[in-house]
């Protein structure tokens, strides 16, 4: 970082020209400190750059109303919605991880309702057990493979959007220990996945990866690749304990530091926020989001208060994708004037 600073201070002294910098920067996404605000961001784009408070509501009531709500609607909207919010924050990998992970997961679920639920009033065929095969079962289990990849795609967009130091500001005085070991968690899972590929990339130039060898070679070198690197996670897990201790962490009471602000604009977002689900659950106790799939699909209704229903629907699962738009329109903007 100083050697890299010192390059940046010459290059200024000496007028050279700073483009490719920029241009670096840029390749990398990311945008100035004003775009994403005064608080520290961890790269999922849209909410990422909001108070964590902020982000703790949108989650709850985004989730909570995906799971509990079963409208045709409510769970088109938070596919979309989800599904959008993760490609914007995750690109590659989360395309990725929805190609090969979701949409598989998603339709075995879709398609294993009807091998076990044959309630319905509309008979298609029969299985040659005897059971019926209804058009309500199929239907419903499209239903059951949307609303399992739209709690998979909102779960991926908090791992992208939500940080560390977010959780622990949330949590850290409430509970910190709960708040330490949860951040430690969350952490262990993508050091795990960046040391099993760092040992694998050092086997397979020995020619021990686990897809060399016959298969007694390829078994071995599969466990000596998994103690290698659980050894490594546990050696880690052994320092991280050390250097808390060494600071002194559990001898007196922990204090508690923050950069973050509650803003203006987060303020705004968050009566947005609270507006958006209130419509929501306003209607849902008035019955107005009442759907049932048996005996017979209920027809959806068009009527005006739906529409401000689904309006607001849209617009809470939509929200991510409206701020990325939103900042990416600024950061070109900036980057025009320069």
């Amino acid at each position: 970082m100083h050697h890299a600073f010192q390059i940046f201070f010459s290059a200024y002294k000496s007028k050279v020209s700073l483009k490719p910098f920029q241009r670096l920067a840029g390749s990398r996404g990311r945008a100035p400190r004003g775009v994403w605000g005064n608080a520290p961001t961890s790269g999922g784009g849209g909410l990422a750059g909001y108070h964590p408070a902020v982000q703790l509501v949108y989650f709850i009531g985004v989730l909570t109303g995906t799971m509990c709500l079963q409208h045709p609607v409510i769970l088109i909207t938070a596919f979309a919605g989800g599904l959008s919010a993760a490609l914007c924050a995750g690109r590659r990998k989360a395309l990725r991880l929805f190609l090969l992970g979701i949409v598989p997961s998603a339709v075995f679920v879709g398609l294993l309702n009807p091998l076990v639920n044959h309630a319905g009033m509309t008979i298609l065929a029969y299985w040659p057990d005897g059971n019926p095969l209804t058009l309500e079962s199929l239907i419903y289990g499209a239903v059951a493979g949307t609303l399992f990849a739209g709690i998979w795609l909102w779960c991926l967009y908090l791992r992208y959007t939500v940080s560390t130091d977010g959780i622990l500001y949330l949590f850290g005085r409430v509970s910190p220990k709960v708040s330490l070991l949860l951040s430690m968690i969350l952490r262990f899972l993508p050091q795990f996945a960046v040391q099993l590929r760092q040992v694998r990339t050092a086997q397979h130039g020995l020619g021990r990866d686990m897809n060399q060898g016959n298969v007694r070679q390829r078994g071995r070198n599969t466990l000596r690749i998994l103690s290698s690197v659980i050894g490594l996670s546990l050696e880690n897990a052994v320092q991280t304990a050390d250097a808390l201790k060494s600071r002194g962490y559990g001898v007196t009471r922990r204090t508690a530091f923050s950069l973050y602000r509650f803003e203006r604009r987060d303020g705004q977002l968050l009566a947005v926020i609270i507006l958006c689900c209130a419509v929501i659950w306003t209607a849902f106790f008035m019955e107005r989001l009442d759907f049932y799939y048996f005996p017979a699909i209920t027809p959806l209704s068009w009527e005006p208060l739906d529409g401000i229903i689904y309006a607001a629907c849209i617009l809470l699962y939509g929200l991510p994708v409206l701020l990325w738009g939103k900042e990416v329109c600024t950061w070109r903007i900036l980057r025009s004037r320069n």
